[in-house]
C-alpha cells in the first residue's frame, strides 16, 4: 500500500512539489525536530503505457420517419370595427410670422448748391410712388455760369430744361409719352485776344421743344414683340436758324424656334428748315433694316440682312436710293469668351439739333447733309477675365462720304464756324479697348481708349476730331454713408485750320480733365454734396479759340421727400 501511495505521488509532479515545499504533516516547520534523515531509495519507472481498445464510429446518417401529409383548411372571418371618434374642438391659434415692412419710398428731390464762376444750381424730380397702373413724374434743371475763362460775363453760360412724362401698364403693352422744354445760352467769346466785344451782341440762345410717345409690349415670354415711337422736335436760335423733325420709329422681333429668330426695324423722318441763306425745304428719308438670327452649335451665331434707304438730301450728286449688306457672326470661345465680326452700312442721319449740341457756336447759313457710310468692317473679343472684370477689344475700317468737320469761318469773323463736308471719300480706322470693374454694389469702374486714324480726300486733316480718346470712371460706396466717384477725360490729336494764317493746320493741345464728386449722406432723405470739376484747371481747348472753365467748385444739399 505504501509503495502504491509513492507511486500516486510521484505520478503527479504537481503534488509532488507541493509535499516537497510545504512537508508531509505540520510537524516538518518545527524548529525543535530532532533526529537524524535516514537515506530512502525512491525509484521512479517512466516507461508503463496505457493502452485503450479502438472503438467504431457509425457515419451514416439516420433517415427521418416519414409522416403522414394531412391537408388543412385555412378560413379567414372578417369583421367590420365600427369606431365613432369624440368630436374634437381645437382651439389652435396658428403662429404668424410679422410681415416684412415696407421701406418708405421718397420719389421726389430737390437740389440746390452754387459754385465759383458765380454759378447757381438747382435740380428736382418730382414722381408717384409705388403703382402697378401708372408711372408719372416730372423733372427740371437750371444751372447757369455767370462768367467764364474769356472777359468775365462775355463767355457766360447756362442751360433751363423741364420735363414731363408718363406710362401705362397693361398686361401685354407699355404706353408712354413725354413732353419737354430745353434752352441753352452761350457767347461767342472765341474772338481774337484783345479785340473788344459786347456780350449782347455775341449772344446766343436755343430753344428746344420735343413731344413724343411710345408703346411697346411687355410680355417678354412672347415670341413677337414690338415697339413703335413717335417724336416731333422743333428747334430755334437767335440767329433765326430753325428746324422741325418729325419722325416714327418701329422694331420689330419674332422667335421661330431656340435656334431662329427675325428682326424689322423702319424708321421715317421728314425734316423741315431755315436760315439765313438758306432755300427752305424738306429733307426726308426712309430706312427699312430686315435681319435674321441664326444659332449653330450651341456656341455659333450667325446674323443676316440688308438695310435699304431712302432719302432726298443729296449731296455731291449721290444716289436716292442705297443699299448695303448686313452680316455678323458671333462664336463663343468658351464659357467666358467670344469672338465676333460684321459688315455694314447706312445713312446717318444728321440734323441742325444734333450739330448744335456738338458745336454750339455755329454761325448762320449752315449747310448740313446726312453722311453715308458706305462700308464698315468690324471685329473683335469680349469676355470675363475675372470674376469681376469683363472687357472688350476691337478693331473697325469705315469709309464715308460726306463726313462733316468744323473750322472756324474766316479771319473777319474767326468766332463762328462752318460745316464742311468730304464729298469724296474719308477713311476712318478705329481701334478700341474696354475694362468694366464691379464689386457688388460697393465699387464700380471702367476705362476705354478709342484710337483714331483718318484719312481724307479734300482736307488736310480731319478737323476738329480727335485722335484719342480716353475716358474713365471709378464710384465708390461706403457703408452706403459716403458716395464717391471720379471721371478722366483725356481728348488728344485735335487739329484746327488757322483761319488767320491762310489756314494753317494747328494742332491742339490734349485735354486732361479730372472730375471728383463726393456726397455725404445724413438720413434716407438729406444729404450734401461737394463737386471738383477739371482738378489740374487746365483751359484746354475742344474748339479752337474757344477755351474751358478751369478749376472749378460746386456744393450744395439734397432733400428728399
Amino acid at each position: 500500500m505504501i509503495i502504491n501511495i509513492l507511486k500516486y505521488i510521484f505520478l503527479n509532479p504537481a503534488l509532488l512539489v507541493f509535499l516537497i515545499l510545504f512537508g508531509m504533516t505540520p510537524d516538518a516547520y518545527s524548529q525543535d525536530w530532532e533526529g537524524e534523515i535516514q537515506d530512502v531509495e525512491i525509484v521512479i519507472v517512466k516507461d508503463r503505457e496505457i493502452t485503450l481498445p479502438p472503438a467504431n464510429r457509425i457515419f451514416d446518417k439516420v433517415p427521418p420517419v416519414p409522416a403522414p401529409r394531412i391537408p388543412t383548411t385555412v378560413t379567414y372571418r372578417f369583421e367590420d370595427a365600427n369606431f365613432v371618434p369624440p368630436m374634437l374642438d381645437l382651439k389652435l391659434r396658428p403662429l404668424r410670422m410679422s410681415d416684412e415692412p415696407i421701406p418708405k419710398l421718397y420719389g421726389n428731390y430737390v437740389k440746390a448748391g452754387f459754385g465759383n464762376f458765380t454759378t447757381p444750381y438747382l435740380e428736382g424730380y418730382v414722381n408717384n410712388k409705388r403703382d402697378k397702373v401708372y408711372a408719372y413724374g416730372a423733372y427740371a434743371r437750371f444751372i447757369a455760369s455767370r462768367t467764364g475763362p474769356v472777359d468775365g460775363v462775355n463767355s457766360g453760360s447756362g442751360e433751363l430744361s423741364a420735363n414731363v412724362f408718363g406710362k401705362y401698364f397693361t398686361k401685354s403693352s407699355v404706353w408712354s409719352g413725354q413732353a419737354g422744354f430745353n434752352r441753352q445760352y452761350y457767347h461767342f467769346y472765341g474772338y481774337p485776344p484783345g479785340a473788344f466785344a459786347e456780350k449782347e451782341q455775341i449772344f446766343q440762345a436755343f430753344t428746344h421743344f420735343n413731344l413724343g410717345g411710345s408703346v411697346k409690349s411687355s410680355d417678354l415670354s412672347e415670341p413677337f414683340q414690338y415697339e413703335l415711337r413717335a417724336d416731333i422736335d422743333l428747334i430755334s436760335d437767335r440767329l433765326e436758324a430753325s428746324e422741325r423733325d418729325f419722325t416714327i420709329q418701329s422694331n420689330n422681333s419674332y422667335k421661330i424656334n431656340d435656334q431662329i429668330s427675325a428682326d424689322i426695324r423702319a424708321d421715317m423722318s421728314i425734316m423741315g428748315r431755315s436760315d439765313i441763306g438758306i432755300p427752305p425745304g424738306s429733307r426726308n428719308l426712309f430706312r427699312l433694316r430686315p435681319t435674321v438670327q441664326y444659332r449653330l452649335f450651341d456656341n455659333l451665331v450667325i446674323e443676316g440682312g440688308v438695310n435699304l434707304i431712302f432719302e432726298n438730301d443729296t449731296l455731291g450728286g449721290a444716289n436716292n436710293f442705297h443699299f448695303y449688306p448686313h452680316a455678323r457672326a458671333a462664336y463663343e470661345l468658351d464659357d467666358k469668351f467670344s469672338v465676333f465680326a460684321g459688315i455694314d452700312g447706312d445713312i446717318e442721319r444728321i440734323t441742325y439739333r444734333s450739330l448744335m449740341f456738338q458745336n454750339p457756336f455755329l454761325g448762320q447759313s449752315i449747310d448740313v447733309y446726312n453722311s453715308n457710310k458706305t462700308f464698315e468692317f468690324y471685329g473683335g473679343i469680349k469676355g470675363t477675365l475675372m470674376s469681376r472684370l469683363s472687357g472688350e477689344s476691337g478693331i473697325s475700317l469705315s469709309t464715308y462720304k460726306n463726313l462733316f468737320f468744323f473750322q472756324n469761318r474766316d479771319a473777319i469773323v474767326p468766332e463762328f464756324f462752318d460745316v464742311v463736308y468730304d464729298t469724296v471719300n474719308t477713311t476712318i480706322l478705329n481701334y478700341y479697348a474696354e475694362l468694366n470693374y464691379q464689386e457688388l454694389e460697393q465699387t464700380r469702374a471702367g476705362i476705354r481708349a478709342d484710337f483714331y486714324i483718318y484719312n481724307s480726300n479734300q482736307f488736310a486733316k480731319a478737323w476738329h476730331r480727335p485722335g484719342t480718346k480716353i475716358t474713365a470712371t471709378v464710384a465708390h460706396n461706403i457703408y452706403d454713408k459716403i458716395l464717391l466717384k471720379s471721371e478722366l477725360f483725356l481728348m488728344a490729336g485735335i487739329w484746327a485750320p488757322d483761319v488767320l494764317a491762310d489756314g494753317d493746320p494747328v494742332k491742339l493741345s490734349p485735354a486732361i480733365d479730372l472730375n471728383i464728386k463726393g456726397e455725404y449722406l445724413f438720413s434716407s432723405r438729406f444729404s450734401i454734396f461737394l463737386h471738383f470739376n477739371n482738378i489740374f484747371g487746365n483751359e484746354y481747348q475742344l474748339l479752337y479759340n474757344y477755351p474751358v472753365r478751369g478749376f472749378q467748385v460746386l456744393g450744395g444739399a439734397t432733400y428728399s421727400f
